[in-house]
């Protein structure tokens, strides 16, 4: 049974578990996260960013009838608000080094934002199929359309319209 077939096409109301990951900024017993930071547009969106680290660790959905589904986190789809956002000048004692250099070669403010999953939160949880494109296998000239089954998870307060930079990039 795949992904679909597990949770349907529909929102769902779903809790993560998994490991604990320790190097998590935001509060609380966090199972997956991102980090991102650079610059944001005056719509919040970002115009230009990095994602210097993330948790590579897959996670479980516990769906309300003590179902189980394992999840890979490539097929991690994140529609979440930041979790905890700080904004640096560059020039503060507490500005990591990396993000001094950010700013001295980009120009500052830079703003630093984490998205979580977080241990005992709901989230809504639906599958779908995503098609992306192969490059040309040996002897081929033409890339070839392939599809995978991934999982978006948003905040069920707070839905967003756009995935998490790591994500948008995969679109």
């Amino acid at each position: 049974m795949n992904l679909i077939e597990q949770l349907g096409p529909e929102p769902l109301l779903v809790r993560v578990t998994g490991k604990a990951q320790p190097d998590a900024l935001t509060p609380g017993t966090v199972l997956w996260f991102e980090v991102d930071h650079g610059h944001r547009a005056e719509d919040g969106s970002w115009s230009k960013w990095v994602t210097p680290w993330h948790s590579r660790d897959d996670v479980d959905l516990l769906l309300e009838d003590g179902t189980v589904i394992p999840v890979r986190w490539r097929a991690l789809r994140l529609a979440l608000s930041p979790a905890v956002t700080q904004i640096f000048a560059g020039d503060e004692p507490d500005c990591p080094p990396p993000l001094t250099e950010w700013v001295r070669q980009n120009g500052g403010p830079v703003t630093v934002a984490e998205y979580a999953l977080v241990a005992d939160q709901p989230y809504l949880a639906r599958a779908r199929r995503e098609a992306y494109w192969m490059p040309p296998g040996h002897g081929e000239s033409q890339p070839t359309r392939a599809e995978r089954v991934v999982v978006e998870l948003s905040d069920p307060d707070d839905p967003q319209e756009r995935y998490t930079p790591l994500f948008t990039g995969w679109l």
